[in-house]
């Protein structure tokens, strides 16, 4: 779904162009930004970071891990961050958190099961308005629109399992099954830019607002059977998949009113 995402719990990211993307899925035969989240290292793991920033940021961050004995380890990952904007009245605040055990079923057999909760909620901010075609010169802290009234709020619940196994001779099956529900909410009062110049020659603009609401939960698996082998001194990998799925999205939008009109003339100052 689109919304709010974290570095928080990521091991790296992967940037695929092109039709190598399609082994994630439908939808990814242009490409893929591919998150490779942290998982257990079967070691210990303990860092903690704190970040000070402009605008009151404060953020703090934890990824600790250990294992249980030779056949179960356990990592967590968390963060919480908040902050106001250079833009008046803007804030935002959000945290999360990813706990995560794997399992060696056997020397050739890894079970991993992760679950995690993401809440991310700040000021929409569209930005400024146009004037005949280019920016509008104001104060980099003027907020067009009205704050109070434009928010955007996004929780995502997810739960993930992964089973790899390793059948020997360069014969791989991995398996990922992923459930996922999204709750999330957009409101925006902003300028109007339906024309070029939204900010007109006498100092108004016209003001148009909406909110968005969707619910959505998503139901993936995943199976990659996976064959490494070589013939006449070429290496190859052959990837054969099936991917079924079942999304379950219901999704309201309201158009803002300002009295009976959909949008309303103001200064731009």
């Amino acid at each position: 779904a689109q919304v709010f995402r974290d570095l928080y719990n990521l091991e790296r990211v992967e940037v695929l162009k092109g039709t190598g993307g399609m082994i994630f899925g439908r939808g990814s035969a242009g490409g893929v930004v591919n998150r490779i989240s942290k998982k257990p290292v079967f070691a210990h793991v303990g860092q903690a970071s704190l970040t000070l920033g402009s605008h009151n940021q404060v953020r703090g961050s934890v990824d600790l891990g250990e294992k249980l004995n030779d056949t179960v380890a356990w990592r967590v990952n968390a963060m919480a961050e908040g902050a106001d904007s250079f833009r008046h009245d803007v804030d935002m605040k959000r945290y999360a958190i990813n706990p995560t055990v794997t399992v060696l079923v056997s020397p050739a057999t890894a079970l991993t099961i992760g679950v995690e909760h993401l809440h991310d909620e700040r000021t929409a901010d569209r930005g400024i308005p146009a004037r005949n075609g280019r920016p509008f010169v104001a104060d980099a802290g003027t907020f067009f629109g009205n704050p109070g009234l434009s928010n955007a709020k996004s929780t995502v619940d997810g739960a993930y399992a992964i089973l790899d196994h390793d059948f020997g001779g360069g014969l791989q099956l991995k398996n990922s099954l992923r459930v996922t529900h999204y709750d999330k909410f957009y409101q925006n009062v902003y300028p109007d830019n339906g024309n070029a110049s939204s900010v007109s020659a006498a100092g108004t603009m016209r003001l148009a607002a909406y909110n968005n609401a969707n619910q959505r939960t998503n139901v993936f698996n995943q199976t990659d059977l996976i064959a490494k082998f070589a013939t006449g001194g070429l290496t190859h990998t052959l990837l054969t998949g099936l991917e079924l799925g079942h999304q379950d999205s219901a999704n309201k939008r309201n158009t803002g009113l300002f009295g009976g009109a959909t949008t309303i003339t103001v200064a731009a100052s």
